[in-house]
């Protein structure tokens, strides 16, 4: 997943945000643990529970330094052009 769809995906959780009449309590798992970060800085929240969270700005720095590990994976990176 590149940044911008991971601005597509935050963009959604803000909308479903303001369809809150009160702060949301937020629950994340892995991805969405990533987005309920993001919304706790962006908004109020009552709450945030983070289960294996991925910490902000470290998913494409943890993937770039393993290529070996995935080559066909970068393989395709390299055809599309770079993530976000």
């Amino acid at each position: 997943m590149n940044r911008s769809g991971l601005r597509e995906k935050f963009a959604r959780v803000m909308a479903a945000r303001e369809n809150c009449d009160e702060p949301p309590i937020v629950i994340g798992h892995s991805m969405g643990g990533l987005l309920g970060q993001k919304l706790a800085a962006a908004t109020d929240c009552a709450a945030l529970v983070l289960l294996a969270a991925i910490p902000p700005d470290v998913l494409w720095p943890q993937v770039r330094p393993l290529p070996h590990l995935f080559p066909v994976l970068f393989a395709v990176r390299a055809r599309c052009g770079r993530c976000g």
